[in-house]
């Protein structure tokens, strides 16, 4: 099953390039475990790769038409001429 999301460029750099706050004088900062980091000693060698947390309010309304022949066509319509991002995701029937 394929999944597409579209956003407007805008949108998509405010997803990717989050702005990050600055701490406070004297407050104290976290530092985040990577994954390269995270040592759990479960390594099968295989990533699962996860969805962007896409803000529902901001995508393009998008339709995904099986063409029933190994081929998908996705129709979707802007109101502007700002260039968009298209993300497209598979999910296979076992996940």
């Amino acid at each position: 099953m394929f999944f597409v999301k579209i956003l407007k460029e805008s949108d998509a750099e405010a997803l990717l390039n989050p702005k990050v706050a600055e701490p406070a004088e004297g407050e104290e900062v976290k530092e985040e475990v990577s994954e390269e980091d995270d040592d759990d000693g479960d390594d099968d060698g295989e990533e699962k790769k996860e969805m962007l947390a896409f803000d529902p309010a901001k995508l393009i309304a998008a339709e995904v038409i099986d063409l029933d022949n190994g081929t998908y066509e996705v129709k979707y319509k802007v109101d502007s001429e700002e260039p968009v991002k298209i993300w497209v995701y598979y999910q296979t029937e076992d996940e």
